[in-house]
């Protein structure tokens, strides 16, 4: 019977393997640790570059008009909140690569932080740090802005329950990044009730000091 010799020979190759796919491909992910977010941030890939990058992919798969062109600000836009505490459960935590009020060992929230690392957000300018709390039982990853014209630290609606300020309690003592610090829930009609903020209180406590590098868009705070 006639054969084909060559078919043959084609077949009995083995079928090649289907590429891997490299780690350097995504930001890099691990556990809630300081570590995991300066491995994310020196990584390769730029969490925030790729997420942004992620969206806008999406948002146009949905039919929705992206301007890549416009990179200007409204003048009238600056304000340091933020309207909802979706902003801080998603977009920040993504880029971040933790929870947003995520539990936290409470060994590792005792600890002492000398150095915390964060990022500017967005166009607003703002830099995003999170800190391990520790208040009574409950340890969470927080995420805080500094503003430098409140006079008290105060923690969202959301975070206060988190921890378990409950009504009546609108301030109490706790451990933000291992520094000692009292906190307050903002009033029901107040414009910061969605985010949490280091205040001067804070500030000047642990003898702050903040850097900020505009040129990578890298932020850290420094415990005197």
């Amino acid at each position: 019977m006639f054969r084909f010799p060559k078919i043959q020979a084609l077949k009995a190759l083995p079928l090649p393997s289907p590429p891997l796919i490299h780690n350097a491909t995504i930001p890099y992910s691990g556990p809630g640790t300081y570590e995991t977010i300066l491995r994310r941030f020196n990584s390769q890939i730029d969490p925030q570059t790729f997420f942004t990058h992620q969206r806008n992919r999406e948002a146009k798969n949905r039919g929705e008009f992206l301007d890549y062109h416009d990179f200007g600000r409204d003048s009238r836009s600056y304000d340091i909140s933020i309207p909802k505490h979706q902003t801080l459960d998603m977009i920040v935590a993504e880029e971040l690569g933790i929870a947003h009020l995520s539990k936290v060992p409470a060994m590792e929230a005792r600890k002492v932080v000398s150095r915390a690392h964060g990022y500017i957000h967005s166009k607003s300018g703002n830099a995003v740090f999170p800190l391990p709390v520790l208040c009574g039982d409950e340890s969470r990853w927080v995420f805080f802005f500094i503003d430098s014209t409140s006079p008290y630290t105060y923690f969202s609606a959301q975070t206060g329950r988190t921890l378990g300020f409950v009504h009546g309690r609108p301030r109490g003592q706790v451990l933000i990044g291992g520094h000692t610090s009292l906190a307050y829930i903002p009033s029901m009609n107040s414009h910061i009730r969605n985010i949490n903020l280091l205040g001067t209180d804070f500030c000047k406590l642990h003898a702050l000091t903040k850097r900020v590098d505009y040129g990578t868009g890298r932020a850290e705070l420094y415990f005197g």
